[in-house]
């Protein structure tokens, strides 16, 4: 299993939605009617969902709308105030700098005018959802760890202070607008208003986004159909491939603890795997198919240059959920594996931390703990430690550990011998 695959097919996945999108709009650009805004005379210009097209001069009110940071006089706009922000965090490399971007406020404004030709003219809402082409009209930058009252334009924005363990190292105003061009093409829900027939933003859920361009109709056409053919051809070739890659390919070392069978699986070319402890994931579990029995090696490790490494601990269990191994480190930065002759058998190893995850639950940790797993066939038979090997009367153990029991958990004395019978 590929994962760079399935990240390919997701992508892929997005394009086609993205492309069925543009499908879904050409078309509604292709069935619902277009008139001129002197034919839109009544409910009869519309189609059977009240929808309607056109294109035409525009009209500005009395008042125009304008831009609330660059004061530009436009047709809607959009504003976005964002704080950037870092804070120090502990991982398992050491103390990190983690940086980000937060939305802090957001907001469209629209407004009422009307578009005309010679005969007429209709009159449009933009104060609903939009699909729009809007371009870019202001943006400032406030540096610092600022708070209170900050000025984007003219805009006045009431900063917080208060965002828990980050510092605010810089506020970011942006404006869009839909600039007021010679014409407009527009297509959305035709209803009654009070200044005269108003096209909007139409009702209901899927109905879509009251459409406005300044590019005019056939221009929009054509570019939304390009957008069609790029997104569905790329987004199937994506999804396709990836699907594949994702199914049939082999996954990165990086990633890959996948020890399914030694003799054939991807431990069998270098006997070295990676994985990663996680608040969402405190043990990883192997499976480990033995086709045939011999003396094996396994052994867990951190990658080297860690400020704060894992505390391995390693079960091996059988098909029953029988536990037959576990190893554990008794200290941090130390190794721990077993060497033992091992069955043929179906075997699940699991890799956890010593401390049950205290210190990966901890808020102030951050990004898990990494480890390697190694595990060869070995060419001769393995050698039990001497304390452990096995008597006539006992028979040996399926797996043996070679570490200490777990500090904390005296072994029990054994029990004092009874006193002999007396003689009568």
């Amino acid at each position: 299993m590929s994962y760079l695959g399935w990240f390919l097919a997701v992508v892929g996945l997005l394009g086609v939605i993205f492309g069925i999108l543009q499908m879904l709009k050409a078309k509604k650009m292709n069935t619902v009617p277009f008139r001129k805004p002197s034919e839109i005379t009544g409910p009869a210009a519309a189609d059977a969902k009240g929808l309607v097209s056109t294109e035409g001069a525009i009209l500005e009110g009395p008042q125009p709308l304008r831009g609330p940071m660059s004061g530009k006089p436009c047709l809607a706009s959009e504003i976005l105030i964002e704080r950037k922000w870092e804070k120090w965090v502990m991982t398992e490399k050491g103390r990190e700098k983690k940086t980000g971007t937060d939305k802090a406020f957001t907001q469209t404004y629209g407004t009422m005018f009307a578009v005309s030709d010679a005969g007429g003219r209709v009159v449009v809402d933009t104060t609903g959802a939009l699909d729009a082409d809007m371009e870019k009209s202001h943006t400032h930058t406030v540096a610092g760890n600022v708070y209170g009252g900050l000025a984007f334009g003219n805009f006045q924005f009431n900063a917080s202070a208060n965002y828990g363990d980050s510092q605010t190292t810089s506020w970011v105003g942006t404006e869009k607008i839909v600039a007021i061009t010679p014409s407009i093409y527009v297509l959305g829900q035709l209803a009654p208003g009070a200044q005269g027939h108003t096209i909007g933003t139409p009702k209901g859920i899927g109905t879509g986004k009251l459409v406005i361009s300044s590019r005019g109709r056939e221009k929009l056409l054509k570019s939304t159909k390009l957008k069609m053919i790029l997104g569905l051809v790329l987004g199937v070739l994506f999804l396709g491939g990836g699907t594949a890659l994702g199914v049939f390919g082999s996954a990165p070392v990086s990633m890959d603890c996948d020890t399914s069978d030694i003799a054939k699986g991807p431990m069998a070319k270098n006997g070295t795997c990676t994985g990663r402890l996680t608040k969402s994931s405190l043990e990883n579990k192997f499976g480990w198919n033995v086709a045939e029995a011999g003396a094996y090696r396994l052994s867990v490790t951190h990658p080297s240059g860690l400020a704060f490494p894992i505390f391995p601990k390693v079960t091996v269990t059988d098909s029953t959920g029988k536990q037959l191994l576990l190893v554990f480190a008794n200290g941090r930065d130390e190794p721990v594996g077993f060497e033992d002759n091992v069955p043929a058998g179906k075997y699940t190893i699991t890799v956890s931390d010593r401390d049950g995850g205290n210190v990966l639950l901890d808020p102030s940790f951050e990004g898990g703990f990494s480890y390697v797993v190694r595990l060869e066939k070995m060419d001769h038979p393995a050698t039990p430690p001497a304390s452990v090997a096995p008597t006539a009367s006992a028979p040996p153990p399926v797996m043996i550990a070679s570490a200490k029991p777990p500090p904390g958990k005296p072994v029990p004395a054994p029990a004092p011998a009874k006193p002999a019978p007396k003689k009568k």
